[in-house]
């Protein structure tokens, strides 16, 4: 129940950097409303104890933050957390520990149990659902989430120029592919959680109606993809 308030929080951000302009930001950021689609399905098809693991995976990852925090705090110029505060972060993963039967290690530790790996990645969650066929796009959007070389027109805010440009601001170029992987990411997320309870028929017929959105969706996004390069192509 929680994930798919964030996903449609997460939606509302990447409108904002559609309607602003920037297609890449939007793109890294629907990576994040693709993982909680994944996560979504991965505990839905697990199960209770699988919620609970993802559940408690929080205080084992606020223990490792606060001891990396205090690693770092006197050249960061940070106060530390107190001894007493470690303690009890300690504790809690103690009680957290008892109740899952393990000690949870990692940013996916928590799926380990259901995947049979001891350090189980993201990837591994996205092919134990199904979705594994969404890794090159993954790959794709981490492009401009990272600091690795990009070819000054590899991005798409710039796949429409026709001349060297460096892109310091927003663009009107390439959004047709973040606003539909959105709109498939969001319907996704949503289904899952539609299908969560029990299967009535208004709940059918809302999983199709949302397929046919998405399916509306993707072919509005590229009717005004074509018409914004048409644009361009009479002004020059």
């Amino acid at each position: 129940a929680l994930l798919h308030p964030r996903g449609l929080l997460v939606t509302s951000e990447i409108q904002c950097l559609l309607r602003g302009g920037f297609a890449d930001a939007a793109l890294a950021r629907w990576r994040t409303l693709h993982e909680l689609a994944v996560v979504t399905k991965f505990i839905a098809k697990h199960g209770h104890r699988a919620a609970l693991a993802y559940r408690l995976s929080f205080v084992f990852a606020s223990e490792r933050a606060a001891r990396q925090y205090n690693e770092y705090s006197e050249r960061a110029n940070l106060e530390p957390f107190p001894d007493i505060e470690l303690s009890d972060m300690v504790a809690q993963c103690d009680l957290a520990e008892q109740q899952l039967g393990r000690r949870l290690r990692g940013d996916w530790g928590w799926a380990a149990e259901f995947l049979g790996k001891e350090s189980p990645t993201f990837f591994d969650l996205e092919r134990n659902v199904g979705m594994d066929h969404w890794r090159p796009r993954v790959k794709w959007a981490s492009q401009h989430t990272h600091a690795g070389f990009m070819e000054p027109l590899g991005t798409l805010g710039m796949s429409e120029a026709e001349k060297l440009m460096l892109q310091v601001g927003p663009s009107n170029s390439g959004l047709v592919d973040p606003i539909h992987m959105t709109a498939i990411s969001l319907a996704n997320l949503t289904v899952t959680f539609l299908l969560s309870s029990e299967l009535d028929f208004d709940r059918a017929i809302m999983t199709k109606v949302l397929q046919a959105v998405v399916d509306e969706i993707g072919e509005t996004a590229v009717i005004s993809g074509r018409r914004t390069a048409s644009d361009l192509d009479q002004q020059q």
